[in-house]
Formats: structure tokens, sequence, C-alpha cells
């Protein structure tokens, strides 16, 4: 697998490195064999002839790549690549314009028809939630290769010795090495569709692609914002080629080079997208990227501008172009059905390249009306018109991102069972409460979208109900009213069979002592009632950092350097079966918590871990529970009562201590009583007790001579 990544990625980079090489010789050389005012139209003609083919043959590049293995479509377009770069060389000796331009048109035959097949080979290949670093890879490859084209032809421009000679060598060296690579492209996937259905009517097939693609979420909206983001960097290339020669006054070898401080901006961008979203497909970024690209747009267009600001502002727009364009990619990929997703590629190429041809005649329009510096100040509102557009339709997203770097300015996160979380699935994810920001943590590391259970006080609140609802949060009731419970329980098994994952506080509070509290009889309810899978949840060492409680107080802690940046552990648990008691979650998530604090203290010793779990307890005295010789207080120990407001400003009676009860365990060590199959018993009913704790390397149950229960809430009972 990983030599066909290897032999893909060259393919990859020496297809786009010929293509584009072939472009920039016929702007840098064959330019000169024409007059000198038609420099212009050119450029536009070679774009062009690059850009028709994949408008008029994505149909059957589609059915190609849908018909037959990608690989055979790959390994005789890289065949065919070899004939037509030996033409293009009898073009540049004879210097013949017509010639070369027709090899520019054969290439982008080759490219439209080749494009599905290479890019729907990232998808067969990839592992699941890997497409965004895979295209990452593709596209920073595909970058260094049009700044290496760039930067070569620029030089084989300046340097007039043997050049058609030089020339010769480097495509045809090229294109023989780039099909030799493509054979050992080896996978053992059949054709998508041996029934696929072949359209050669460029119109048709766009309209039946477009009706096909309304039955994915989002992959209209994405294509489209795929043919902006090229209608802008062809409007930008092709405007940089005027602007740095007639304005910056550079010669082809430094426009070549600054043309390809575009490509590795791009290249590096992608490649940064991909690595954000390698876990998690990350939509907000898409308007920060376009957004920072108008703003670097906007300083393009000052007419006082250095050279080398000219430099570092034009990097900056490639990269936040990087940035833009991989979301868009990678969504397309992972929600079109394997069937179909070569269809929806040449889709995405004829979108893609309609808007390219649209640069190319809008850039000939305003050449001749507006200066280039203007031109990039309308390019710069044509980038600030989409980030607005995007943060109308996806909001979410974008607070989304924004609150998931500001998780990573406030905490470091450890994060722990990803791989139980399901990748498409819906259900419920069921978390202990120490922080108001707990939410913040669970956005920053569930590799999904989550809706979240919130009181309605606050969901109601007049200026902010409209983004939460736009968020997808569930508001609930504290009441007892049948018909609100219904209309809760209603749009919880709603979200959870459309697939969605909803994140539920069984305590219905936060924790004032770091502790769990009793769990509400409410979790019971969805659990019977949407008989999904619950997902437990643990967040630790919180305790100390912004919005969570001073211990045995009612107070919060602030923003401040002193308890910012702190370690925040969390663990995600296997699933567990509804329906499901409170009780038994309540175990699932405390042996969540044995694991958490193991990871924590597992550079102190027993006594040094015993200490730093003792701190996190408030205690009046030092009063601690023996019985015969057992002795407890390593284990466990009683926490004091407190009177607390909930969510409503209510008095909640929080018990620390129980008569006869040995009391709630310490953090790190949980409890449970078994029968004498060695099976969980519910909650009030005698056993055999066990303990679990961070403090040994033993992640089995110790078994211990003693009996008893435990009540709902955790306390412990001998008998």
């Amino acid at each position: 697998m990983k030599t066909n990544w290897i032999n893909l990625f060259i393919t990859q980079f020496l297809g786009v490195l010929n293509d584009n090489l072939l472009k920039n010789l016929i702007c840098f050389v064959a330019i000169y064999w024409s007059a000198p005012e038609d420099k212009s139209l050119i450029i536009a003609a070679a774009s062009a002839t690059m850009v028709l083919p994949f408008i008029l043959l994505s149909p059957l590049a589609g059915y190609f790549a849908q018909r037959y293995t990608k690989t055979l479509v790959i390994k005789i377009a890289k065949l065919a690549e070899i004939f037509i770069m030996l033409l293009a060389c009898v073009g540049f000796y004879s210097n013949s314009l017509l010639v070369v331009l027709l090899c520019m048109l054969l290439m982008g035959i080759h490219s439209s028809l080749l494009s599905p097949a290479k890019y729907g080979l990232v998808n067969e290949l990839s592992e699941s939630g890997k497409v965004s670093l895979k295209l990452g890879i593709m596209e920073l490859l595909s970058f260094v290769a049009v700044l290496l084209a760039s930067t070569i032809a620029g030089f084989l421009a300046d340097n007039a010795h043997n050049k058609n000679l030089i020339i010769t060598i480097v495509l045809l060296s090229i294109s023989a090495v780039s099909f030799f690579v493509s054979l050992k492209i080896k996978t053992s996937n059949q054709p998508e569709s041996s029934k696929a259905e072949r359209v050669l009517n460029p119109i048709k097939y766009f309209i039946q692609s477009y009706k096909g693609a309304k039955k994915y979420k989002g992959v209209n909206a994405a294509v489209l914002g795929l043919a902006v983001f090229w209608f802008i960097g062809a409007l930008l290339q092709m405007n940089l080629l005027v602007h740095c020669t007639e304005v910056l006054h550079m010669s082809n070898s430094s426009t070549g080079l600054i043309t390809a401080f575009v490509a590795v901006g791009i290249g590096v961008g992608c490649y940064v997208a991909g690595l954000i979203s390698k876990k998690r497909l990350e939509m907000g970024l898409i308007f920060f990227g376009v957004l920072v690209m108008a703003i670097c747009l906007f300083v393009l267009a000052k007419t006082g501008i250095s050279t080398s600001a000219f430099i570092v502002v034009l990097m900056l727009t490639a990269f936040f172009g990087g940035i833009y364009k991989i979301p868009l990619n990678t969504w397309v990929q992972e929600r079109t059905e394997k069937t179909e997703i070569s269809k929806m590629l040449a889709y995405s190429n004829m979108m893609i390249f309609l808007a390219i041809l649209l640069a190319s005649v809008s850039f000939a329009l305003l050449q001749s009306v507006f200066t280039s510096g203007e031109i990039f100040e309308i390019t710069g509102w044509i980038a600030l018109l989409t980030a607005l557009i995007v943060l109308v339709k996806i909001p979410f997203a974008v607070l989304r991102w924004m609150l998931v770097v500001t998780t990573k300015v406030l905490y470091r996160l450890k994060f722990e069972g990803n791989e139980n979380l399901p990748v498409q699935s819906g259900g419920i994810i069921a978390c202990n409460h120490v922080s108001m920001l707990d939410f913040l943590l669970i956005i920053a590391t569930a590799p999904r979208n989550v809706r979240f259970v919130m009181h309605e006080k606050f969901y109601n609140i007049k200026f902010l109900k409209p983004l939460l609802k736009k968020c997808n949060m569930i508001p609930i009731s504290a009441g007892k009213d049948k018909d609100s419970l219904r209309a809760f329980t209603n749009r919880c098994k709603t979200e959870i069979n459309n697939g969605h994952l909803i994140c539920i506080f069984p305590e219905g509070m936060l924790s004032r002592n770091g502790q769990m509290m009793p769990f509400k009889k409410g979790i019971e309810h969805i659990s019977k009632a949407t008989n999904a899978p619950i997902y437990p949840m643990h967040i630790d060492n919180v305790v100390g950092t912004p919005l969570s409680y001073k211990i045995g107080t009612a107070k919060q802690y602030g923003f401040g350097l002193k308890n910012l940046r702190k370690k925040v552990f969390i663990s995600l648990g296997k699933a567990i079966s509804s329906p499901v008691s409170a009780f038994e979650l309540r175990q699932a998530i405390k042996e969540l918590e044995v694991n958490n604090f193991s990871r924590r203290t597992k550079e102190l010793n027993a006594i040094e871990a015993a200490n730093v779990a003792a701190q996190q307890v408030h205690r009046k005295g030092d009063v601690f529970q023996k019985i015969e010789d057992l002795e407890l207080k390593d284990v466990v120990i009683n926490t004091p009562n407190y009177t607390i407001k909930d969510l409503m400003g209510n008095d909640f009676d929080f018990i620390g201590t129980r008569e006869d009860a040995a009391g709630k365990p310490l953090p790190g060590v949980t409890v449970t009583i078994l029968d004498e199959q060695k099976k969980a018993v519910p909650a009030n009913t005698c056993g055999q007790v066990f303990f679990k704790h961070a403090f040994t390397q033993s992640k089995e149950w110790l078994e211990t001579e003693y009996y008893g229960f435990m009540d709902e809430c955790g306390f412990l009972v001998f008998t």
C-alpha cells in the first residue's frame, strides 16, 4: 500500500510538472513568435486550450473511470503523454505557435481524461478518515510541480543556448519516467460500475450530475466553492504575468519565480489543511481561508507596496487559498458513494474549468479596462463575497473551528478512545460535568459534529437563540410537562436516526468538588426511548481551569495565566447498548476516571498520586473510616454536605456523607459489587466488593474479602 502511494504521488507530480512546463514555455518562449500586442491574447489562449477539454470531455472521463479500473486509465493516459510531448518538441524546433497550442490542447484532453481516475484512486487507497491528508499531499506535490515548472520555463526563456534541445530532453524525459512509474501502481479493486451510463453531451451530463449530486448533502455547494477558488486562482495567475513585468519590471525568470511562490504557497496551505483535517473534516477552515485571501488581495492592490512585501503577501494569499481548497475537495470525496466518485469528480472538473474559462474571458475584458492593481482589488471583492456566503451557509462549522482554536489555547488536551466513536451512525455521548467550558473540550476532541442538550432557560435567550438553533442545540425543560418531554424525546430520536451524535451531561449540573454527582433518571428515559448506543466519556483534571468551581464553594475560577494551558485528560469508552440504567452508566464513567487519573499520575509514585487525589476533595477534619483490618483512608473518604444552586436558581442539597457509608471514592478509585458469577449487580444489591484504582499497573478488578452494596450515588456500605 505504501509503495502504491509513492508511485501515485510521483505520477501526479511528474504529470503536473509536464502540463505546466508546456504551458509556461508557451507564455515565456512561444509568446515572442507573434506581435507584442497579442501577448495577453496568447496567455488567455494557452489557458483556454488547457481548459476546454475538461468542459467538453469530463463526461467521457467520468465514464472511463467508472467503467474501467482507474490504474488502466492512468497507464494509457501516461503512454499518450509521451507522443504529445514529442509533437510539442517539433513545434518548438519549428517555432510554430499553432503546433505548440495544439499540443497544449492535446495535453488538456489527456489531463481531463486522467483526472477522475487519478483523484478517484485517492479514495480507493485511503483508509477511513485519511482522505484529507492524502489529498493535501497530492495538492502539495501538484503545486510544487507548478513551482518547478514555472522556474524551469523562466530559466529556459532567458537562456537561449541550446534552448530547443534542452526543452526536448526535459519534456520527453519527464513523460517517459511518469509512464514507467504509473505501471507500478497496483490495486485489487474492480471498476466502480460495469453498467456506467455513457453520456457524451456535456450539457446533458452537467444537468444529470447536478441533480445526482443533490442526494449528497452539500456536494453541489462544495463543487461551486471549488469553482470559485479556481476562478480566483486563474485570474490571479494571469494578472501576475502582466503585473510583474509591467508594474514591478521583472524579467521572465523573476516572473516565473513569483508564479512559483504562488504555487508553493497553495501547496503548503493544502498540506496544512490536510494535517488539520486528518482526524476530522474541518469545514470552518473554508471561511477563514477565503477571508484572509480577500484581505491579502486588497493589500496587493495598493500601489505603494514594495516588491518584497508584495511577494510575502502573495504567498500568504496562496497559502490561505490552499486552506480554503482542501476541505471542499474532501467533502466531495467523503460524502459521495464510492460507485459514483468518478462521476462526481468529472462533474467537479467541468465546474472548475468552466470557472477557469470564465476567468480567462474575464481577464481579457478586465485587462482592457482596468490596471493590474485594480484587477487585484476586484478579485478581493469576489473573495470577500464568497466568505460572507460561507458564513451564512455554514455558521456552525465556522463557529466550531473558532471554538476548537480557543480550546487549544486554553487547554492541553490528551484524548484517548477516538476509535470508539462511530464514523457516521448516531448515538449518545454521556459525560461528567465539571466546568462551564466542558462543551468546548468535547467539540475539540470528538471528530464529528455534536448536538448538545442544554437547558431551555439559556436556549431561549433572545440574542443567542438564532445561533443556538443554527448550531442544532437541543433544549430541555426542567419541568415534568409530558408534552415538553415528548417533544424533547422526539427531537433526540430524530437527530440520532439521522446519524448525528447528541451529548448529555447526566448529572444535570456542575460538580462542586470535581467528583461525579448522582445521575438524573432522564438518561434512562432517553436510553429507552431512542434505543441508541451510549458512549461514556470522562473529563479529568478540569478543576482549577476557567469556569470550574473552587472545591466546596459557589465561586468559579476565572481566566488567568495560572490556570491556562493545564493538561486535561479525556477518555471515551466503548459503546454501551441501550437501555441502560443511570447507575450502570455512572459506573462505566467511573472506570474511565480511573484510566484518566492513571494517565495523569503515571510519572508520580503511589504516595504522590494519592496526595493529588486527596487535594481534589474538600474535607472537614481528618476522620477516616476503618472496618476491622481494612484501611480505607487511601481508598475512600467522606466529603461535606453542600447546598448549591441548580440551573434554575433553586437550592439543591448535595449529600457528601451518608450514615453507615464508607463514603464516595477518591478520584482515581472506583468500586463495583459483583455477584457469585462475577457479574455487576444493580444499585443497592448486595455482593462482593472489588476495587480498581490508578495506583497500580493492573487494569483488572482487585478482589476483596468484603461484602456490601452501593447506592445509585456511589456510596459504599459494608455488610
